[in-house]
């Protein structure tokens, strides 16, 4: 929203960090509000939330901070304290039902040292080829690489979810592989995502790749398809013995595709094609 005076206020990302629905948001623009409940007509429906009421709280928005108002007969819990009406904002969070939601500004918290104009310049081709790709856009970010990965993935309303599941997704949830789904409502985290993850990682040097591999996908293909497709490929059989597979390092997956075969890279690259930033734009995998 873009206030008399010219300036923008940000939105706010309203995120599930546990409960049945984790991984849902949604997203209130400055002066607007929503509903949080388990009916479909609450702003952020969470239906398999049985705790819930239909219509459980509300939380509105004015650009700095977040109003909570209780629209039930019973306390909600906002910043670990239980009210029925609140106030919070960047990095607070609230308890209803079974689902903890976390709060945050959209693209809040700035690089400790802002790119130059010539890592702009180099980060381009590479962007502006990844936003012009056919299909659906997704990436996934490799969050054992910089701490960096997952404030950009908490502040951005892009969708994503950590490739594993049950206990291996909490412990491992700082260092975890996170499919995002970038394009095309997401084009800025596109750009955050390349120019941050390989301009300005130390090993840009070497020309790895950065924190992510891309891939463009057929628009009927869904979110959960591709990472179920994905998680396929997590654990592999090396010499009898079952190991981690980190195809999601843009290394890897440079070293790995040109040695499978023909039956292997369909089984592997399936009908996506495959991405890996380098200063002339893309490198491209495809079955």
């Amino acid at each position: 929203m873009t206030t008399s005076a010219g300036i923008t206020r940000p939105r706010l990302v309203v995120e599930v960090l546990w409960g049945p629905e984790q991984g849902k948001k949604a997203v209130i623009a400055a002066g607007g509000a929503i509903t949080v409940g388990r009916d479909g007509a609450a702003g952020l429906c969470l239906a398999h939330d049985e705790a819930l009421a239909p219509v459980h709280f509300q939380l509105a928005w004015d650009g700095q901070v977040a109003a909570l108002q209780s629209l039930v007969n019973e306390e909600t819990c906002l910043d670990g304290q239980p009210v029925r009406e609140g106030s919070s904002g960047h990095g607070g969070w609230v308890r209803a039902g079974r689902s903890d939601l976390a709060l945050a500004i959209e693209r809040h918290t700035p690089l400790e040292t802002p790119p130059t104009p010539e890592m702009l310049a180099a980060a381009a081709p590479a962007a502006l080829a990844l936003k012009a790709e056919p299909g659906r856009l997704f990436a996934v970010v490799d969050a054992s690489r910089d701490e960096r990965v997952r404030v950009l993935l908490r502040e951005s309303p892009a969708r994503y979810r950590s490739l594993y599941d049950g206990w291996q997704g909490d412990a491992l949830a700082e260092s975890a592989p996170y499919l995002v789904e970038l394009g095309p409502p997401h084009p800025q985290l596109v750009d955050d995502l390349v120019i941050e993850g390989w301009h300005t990682d130390d090993a840009r040097r070497d020309g790895d790749g950065g924190w992510a591999i891309f891939l463009s996908v057929p628009d009927a293909r869904e979110f959960e398809a591709v990472r179920r497709h994905l998680r396929k490929f997590l654990m592999v059989d090396l010499h009898r013995e079952k190991v981690y597979f980190r195809f999601y390092d843009p290394r890897v997956l440079q070293a790995f595709v040109p040695t499978c075969n023909a039956g292997e890279r369909l089984e592997f690259l399936a009908d996506m094609a495959w991405h890996v930033t380098c200063p002339q734009g893309l490198l491209t995998f495809r079955a």
